[in-house]
């Protein structure tokens, strides 16, 4: 796109189209003439060096060709001048952390879909490497009808540019505390973990807390609730005995996707088998 038509469809970055702020970059939301919205997520000028503008071109170009229903999609970019942006399809549920009272049917479908997106990007797509490295609730939007698309992709040989906001070292509460603090090294396994703390965020209504000690922090609540009181620790919104089997599968799911030890994680595929 050029800059031009950028600058039109968000009426100059207009502050009435903001949508958010990362930690490089600001999202606003994009009209064009025939009535087609869009997000347009814009680099901020003061991140502007050489090192930025070689992963932006690069990230681009091989982000372009991700291309699942569960990834939010890049349209397109522009690279001109003092603006990099890249174009991204319009989410118009916004994101997960905006919706604490979901039915379990959308939780259930929402932990399937980042999964399927996970799969995917692990495994099953011919890039460059991607993983997410800092997957979270804000990470995954939503569509009209709350089908999930993970944002924020990223290649785990390249620094943080646009499309990655933040470090690798992801969000603290959601990656592997072991792990992280040795090293800011993206793994799938760090992925893994993060995507059972997600789940477990959905089941019990209760957002990591990198505060609490490590005996007491999500993680370790619904282990030591497993299964005899996994009730107390549910959020009381999915509290139904017709659920009871999907739960207890789901909470299998993330405390095996939140072991200590790596090589004790599932992989995502072996996940959607489980």
């Amino acid at each position: 796109y050029s800059a031009k038509t950028v600058r039109m469809i968000t009426d100059d970055f207009n502050n009435t189209n903001l949508i958010g702020v990362g930690g490089m970059s600001t999202v606003y939301k994009g009209v064009f003439p025939d009535g087609n919205q869009v997000a347009v997520k814009r680099l901020r000028p003061e991140f502007y060096n050489a090192k930025t503008n070689t992963n932006f071109n690069l990230e681009r170009k091989l982000l372009l060709d991700v291309k699942h229903p569960n990834i939010v999609q890049v349209l397109g970019s522009c690279n001109s001048g003092n603006l990099k942006v890249l174009i991204l399809e319009n989410m118009p549920n916004g994101n997960l952390d905006m919706h604490p009272n979901l039915p379990w049917s959308h939780r259930m479908d929402i932990a399937g879909g980042v999964a399927q997106a996970l799969a995917y990007l692990h495994g099953e797509w011919q890039g460059a490497n991607p993983m997410h490295c800092d997957l979270k609730a804000s990470s995954v939007l939503l569509d009209e009808k709350f089908n999930a698309h993970i944002t924020d992709v990223r290649l785990a040989n390249q620094s943080s540019t646009i499309i990655s906001d933040g470090t690798f070292s992801g969000s603290i509460g959601y990656m592997p505390p072991a792990e992280y603090a040795l090293s800011t090294v993206p793994t799938k396994a760090g992925d893994v973990y993060s995507f059972g703390t997600l789940v477990m965020e959905l089941l019990t209504g209760v957002k990591p807390d990198a505060s609490m000690p490590m005996d007491s922090n999500l993680q370790a609540m619904v282990r030591q609730a497993f299964p005899d009181k996994l009730h107390s620790v549910l959020d009381p919104q999915i509290l139904d005995y017709n659920f009871r089997d999907q739960i207890t599968m789901c909470t299998k799911i993330a405390l095996h996707c939140t072991n200590d030890l790596p090589i004790d994680r599932p992989s995502m595929r072996d996940v959607l088998d489980m």
